[in-house]
């Protein structure tokens, strides 16, 4: 779902949602999302830096797995890096 206006008229202009299945079935989604006003939790999020953080969330989730760190560790250390990467411009 595009999370900006921007990103949803690139897809209007290509016409994503009346040429390609996966449009349409999206198109239906946008509808519903927006058929009421985005409210405090509702309104989406757009997070640049997320798939640096989903990274780093998986490589940490491995060492857990691994028996290398603790899960309390590996999460931890996810906060740390991802408040670090989310932060940088």
């Amino acid at each position: 779902m595009p999370v900006i206006i921007a990103a949803k008229r690139w897809g209007e202009k290509a016409d994503f949602y009346e040429n390609d299945i996966h449009g349409r079935a999206a198109k239906i989604a946008l509808n519903s999302l927006s058929k009421n006003p985005p409210k405090t939790y509702s309104r989406g999020i757009s997070l640049p830096q997320f798939p640096k953080v989903r990274e780093v969330m998986i490589q940490e989730m491995k060492e857990a797995i691994r028996g290398r760190k603790t899960p309390q560790a590996a999460l931890d250390q996810i906060v740390i890096v991802g408040n670090e990467l989310m932060h940088e411009d």
